[in-house]
């Protein structure tokens, strides 16, 4: 950015803009131009050096931007013309015949079809793998369990609670990063237009000429070394050239093929790299061993299964995992009417009505969680009202029942809280919901609270009549009053210690002292304010011959400027 040295002259009064006329052949000798025309040129004068350092400034940093030649937005080889071409070391004929025939390092098509049928060295088992052992679901009794996680896809096991809101919050954080995320991919993938003049070298490119095509003549002529020529032009060139009695014992219009050139052998494909064909002759995670394929030739099948006895503690980790009840011929148990759930000590899932620990007398499901006699949740889900389908939780911690709680759904306002768990700052003022707190201009970056205020928008003469102010002089301490008279001015400070009224004399000698311009020696006057008016009580001038002009408007008040603390040191009017 341009550094500018001199302070802006910021010049807020508009003005008046001058007649052309003034404009064009500017002030006469004995003309005395009235201050909003000097508002004008001064506040039109800020403002044009004001753009011309802002629009210095901008263009200062298109400047730096074009200069950027670091590829910042990842301009790639198909941008610049040139995605098939590929500038790598190729492998050699003998090296790529010589690992071709490797038989050891590479592998039939027999072995792959083997391998790819057997299992891994170390596999899982779906439970259909597991002969016997039934799969729980809402239609069978089997077995489930619990997950507290927000990262599995398995259906066939039932999510906590805790999983459940830890999903829907992170989701809803989710959406909001993910607009924020594409609003500002899209726009800065918008710009596709190369502007930073990214060079071929940038893309690994630096090796290839920047050659333009070749004309049929110019591919005829064969002269020239920078030009490319496209399949067109050879053709064009071949049949210009026919003086040629035969190629390779062919006459006539020749067609060569690869056989012509010696080359019967090589297919038309695209040849790994040198670089390419290193990395993977010596890839040992790619290629085998001879101890390796041993290994793997006396593996199972890729499709086996397993008795329960085949898997090593299955049994008994089972029986320890599916001590619950809750299901009954594909229908939850039932505990019939007035069942204490409060002693419910079995894992499953039941139902009842009138049952006493219930959250009220109606028909319940109920999750019964059991961890032993002093700790279990239970969670309760009404099974025949369409209008309130909230579920509810509880909890026994030592021993000891708490209330049901009831969980919210996507359609509820939150809770009323009387305090925040985590107290917040708004505009650097703590917060936790448990008092009103105040926040200053100063939190929220406002502007200070001026001194002085501008109360006047236009000058002000004894023909202006009442003119209403932009604000009570009874909110200020004290008034500057700026008056005018044929190009001379002053400037009084009147203290007034907040009153509502306010009456102010000042008067100007000597204002022209050149008797042959019989000018006006003396200037007098007095206005009164009363709150948010001010009016001119008299405007008088007298000439040096002793001739006085009443009511006269060449007396004007410029600028009244209130003062909300006013100078101390001084008081009285």
């Amino acid at each position: 950015m341009v550094n500018f040295m001199s302070e802006l002259p910021i010049w807020q009064a508009e003005g008046v803009r001058p007649p052309d006329s003034m404009v064009t052949e500017g002030w006469k000798a004995s003309q005395k131009p009235p201050a909003d025309y000097f508002n004008w040129f001064f506040s039109r004068t800020y403002f044009a050096l004001k753009e011309l350092q802002e629009k210095s400034a901008t263009e200062e940093n298109l400047d730096l931007h074009k200069t950027r030649t670091d590829n910042p937005h990842k301009v790639t080889a198909a941008q610049v013309g040139l995605s098939n071409v590929m500038n790598q070391k190729q492998a050699t004929k003998v090296e790529f015949d010589s690992h071709d025939t490797d038989q050891i390092r590479h592998i039939t098509e027999s072995e792959r079809t083997s391998w790819n049928s057997k299992a891994a060295g170390v596999h899982n088992h779906t439970w259909g793998d597991i002969q016997n052992v039934p799969i729980g679901s809402l239609t069978q009794l089997g077995v489930i369990r619990l997950v507290d996680s927000v990262a599995s896809t398995d259906r066939t096991k039932a999510a906590t609670p805790n999983s459940v809101k830890d999903a829907y919050d992170r989701g809803t954080q989710g959406i909001a990063d993910a607009a924020e995320v594409q609003k500002n991919l899209d726009a800065h993938g918008q710009n596709k237009n190369n502007p930073h003049a990214v060079t071929a070298s940038q893309v690994g490119l630096g090796k290839v000429a920047n050659y333009d095509i070749a004309t049929t003549e110019e591919a005829v002529a064969g002269t020239s070394n920078s030009k490319y020529v496209t399949p067109f032009t050879v053709s064009e060139a071949i049949k210009a050239l026919q003086a040629i009695k035969s190629v390779n014992g062919k006459t006539g219009i020749v067609i060569l093929g690869k056989s012509d050139v010696g080359l019967g052998n090589v297919d038309n494909v695209k040849q790994a790299s040198k670089t390419e064909f290193d990395s993977h002759a010596s890839d040992s995670d790619k290629h085998i061993t001879a101890n390796e394929r041993t290994d793997w030739n006396s593996k199972a099948n890729g499709s086996h299964t397993h008795t329960m006895s085949q898997v090593d503690g299955l049994t008994s980790s089972l029986n320890s995992k599916t001590n619950s009840r809750g299901y009954s011929n594909s229908t939850v148990t039932s505990l019939g009417e007035e069942t204490d759930i409060n002693t419910l000590n079995e894992t499953g899932t039941f139902m009842g009505y009138k049952m006493v620990g219930a959250p009220d007398s109606g028909w319940w499901y109920i999750d019964n969680m059991v961890h032993n006699s002093g700790y279990c949740t239970q969670v309760a889900y009404r099974l025949n009202n369409s209008t309130d389908f909230r579920p509810k939780i509880r909890s026994k911690v030592n021993g000891k029942w708490f209330e049901w709680q009831t969980l919210s759904v996507t359609t509820d306002n939150a809770p009323t809280a009387t305090k925040l768990q985590t107290a917040r700052e708004i505009a650097g003022v703590t917060f936790d919901g448990t008092k009103d707190i105040k926040i200053s201009a100063a939190n929220v970056g406002a502007l200070p609270e001026t001194n002085e205020v501008i109360l006047n928008s236009s000058s002000i003469s004894m023909s202006s009549g009442t003119v209403t102010l932009l604000d009570s002089i009874e909110n200020y301490e004290a008034l500057a009053i700026e008056s005018y008279v044929a190009g001379n001015g002053s400037t009084q400070l009147k203290i007034h210690n907040n009153a509502e009224t306010l009456k102010v004399e000042f008067s100007m000698v000597n204002v022209n002292n050149d008797p042959n311009s019989k000018g006006y020696d003396l200037y007098e006057g007095s206005v009164t304010f009363s709150k948010n008016t001010v009016k001119f009580d008299r405007a008088k001038m007298v000439s040096y011959l002793g001739e006085i002009v009443n009511g006269t408007d060449n007396l004007m008040i410029t600028q009244i400027i209130g003062k909300k603390k006013g100078p101390k040191a001084f008081s009285g009017q």
